[in-house]
């Protein structure tokens, strides 16, 4: 039999040979008991995926070493693995998250070694747990992380760049946190990602602002959460109905009926606007027949999905099917959406990244507009018409005059 070469085990081990490496490390590992010969075959072990026979390989390197911290880091990447998949027994879960924190059982310093198997297993579990839609648990797990030691530079394969674990974690916690309705511990954390100062990938940024405005608003902030939803970008359906909720509560019901309406016209499913129908009804007076309709509107779509039908104020049942009702209702919708006056004005630029450029209105002022927004195809001198707004410009950390609809005059 040749001799095993520690050489060759890590020549083979480096080149992904794990099969060839592990016939290597692991006489080594019998004969000499060395900790890093338990480690290569712990390693190999573990991306042969025998993840239990790695387990119990660096149980007994940590018996004879327990300061080997890189056997350790395997350890608890082999207990990461096992965390199942699917809809996740919560004991389980739990249980595995506690054994990976105690095998990286913080250094003098008080750091763990190799940290990133914890981080990258309470991130893996928060996702199988958001699944499972079991957000209180999803939070307290997320909890368990020091933002200050998360690692905010978003990571690369190739040419594409994802989420930095700081990130990840931020979406995931607020996200959480929301749908388990912890309204003060949601401000806190939308607080320290928006402080963070990273930048958020596919957008993420107005929902973590969105749901800082949610928690305020429910919390009975509704100045800072207008304020906040002034900083979320581009109109959204979820956006409108929350800017019409906080209206309403500062008083404002004609400007809240607006923009209930304009959301419930670009819904594309009512399910999720089902609520926002019944907060219409209640602002109509009770003798108006479009309050019945919203409430008609409402039960069907709940009755529809197989939805809980909530006590409520008397409604008849309803006799048109719901794309009926919905017609009818869509001209009412209309109406209350308030008349906004279109500018002229001219196309002054078209930024390199072909996804945005600038109008000078007739006003005198500057436009920035998506290309999205345009409808033809504009070029630099073109004269076009569109509908001013106001929106948050995130470098300038200040609300910009913007430019939607715009049309080749």
């Amino acid at each position: 039999m040749t001799e095993p070469n520690r050489d060759e085990a890590k020549r083979l081990r480096e080149r992904g040979e794990y099969a060839g490496a592990l016939a290597h490390f692991a006489p080594l590992w019998e004969r000499d008991r060395q900790p890093w010969d338990g480690w290569g075959t712990a390693l190999c072990l573990r991306r042969l995926g025998r993840h239990e026979d790695a387990i119990d390989v660096c149980r007994a390197v940590l018996k004879a070493h327990p300061d080997h911290h890189a056997t350790r880091g395997i350890a608890a990447w082999c207990l990461r693995d096992r965390i199942p998949h699917g809809n996740p027994d919560l004991t389980t879960v739990m249980a595995t998250i506690d054994s990976i924190e105690r095998v990286l059982s913080p250094t003098p310093d008080g750091l763990y070694g190799h940290p990133s198997a914890f981080v990258r297993a309470v991130l893996d579990a928060s996702k199988r747990l958001e699944t499972a839609a079991r957000w209180d648990s999803s939070a307290d797990l997320l909890l368990r992380l020091d933002a200050d030691r998360l690692d905010r530079k978003p990571g690369r394969s190739g040419d594409i760049e994802f989420q930095s674990e700081f990130e990840q974690w931020a979406n995931r916690l607020t996200k959480s946190l929301d749908r388990a309705h912890r309204w003060d511990e949601l401000v806190a954390a939308t607080t320290t990602a928006l402080k963070a100062g990273i930048r958020f990938h596919d957008g993420q940024e107005r929902w973590v602002r969105y749901r800082q405005a949610k928690a305020l608003h429910h919390l009975g902030r509704n100045d800072e959460a207008w304020e906040a939803l002034g900083r979320c970008g581009q109109d959204h359906v979820a956006i409108d109905a929350l800017k019409a909720d906080v209206l309403v509560a500062l008083g404002e019901e004609e400007k809240a009926l607006a923009l209930y309406a304009r959301a419930l016209l670009a819904a594309t499913d009512l399910g999720p606007m089902v609520n926002v129908l019944d907060r219409v009804a209640d602002l109509l007076p009770a003798e108006d027949s479009d309050a019945d309709r919203h409430r008609q509107l409402a039960r069907a779509v709940r009755s529809e999905k197989g939805w809980p039908i909530a006590e409520g104020p008397s409604v008849p049942l309803h006799s048109e099917p719901i794309e009926e009702l919905r017609s009818l209702l869509t001209n009412t919708w209309q109406r209350w959406l308030p008349t906004t006056a279109r500018v002229g004005g001219v196309i002054t630029a078209l930024l390199p990244n072909g996804f945005a450029g600038f109008i000078r209105g007739d006003d005198g002022h500057d436009y920035y507009f998506p290309v999205k927004e345009l409808r033809g195809d504009g070029a630099v001198g073109a004269p076009v018409e569109f509908e001013p707004y106001e929106r948050w410009d995130a470098k300038k950390e200040r609300m910009s005059p913007a430019a939607r609809k715009v049309t080749l005059a």
